[in-house]
């Protein structure tokens, strides 16, 4: 399971993406990976990927749900993505 990332209630610093917060947007990849909504938790880490401070949680996210969906289905594009997100 993810730890939510706990930030002060301040907007400084933060980045957004598509006009929201990237923190929301990584904290709803990593409850949707809890609750193994994998499709869910990698559009939502895909999203909060695209801003550089957020790209190397986004993708252990990534790596994870994908990894999460092989095993449900074995299909082999899931073992490649969890692979190559794993080593970015």
């Amino acid at each position: 399971m993810f730890a939510d990332d706990a930030g002060g209630g301040s907007d400084a610093g933060r980045v957004y993406v598509n006009g929201r917060r990237t923190r929301d947007t990584l904290s709803q990849a990593r409850e949707a990976y809890n609750a193994a909504r994998y499709d869910e938790a990698i559009a939502a880490a895909r999203t909060a990927g695209a801003a550089p401070d957020f790209a190397n949680s986004a993708n252990v996210v990534l790596a994870r749900a994908y990894l999460e969906r092989f095993r449900r289905s074995a299909e082999p594009a899931d073992l490649s993505m969890a692979e190559r997100h794993s080593l970015e």
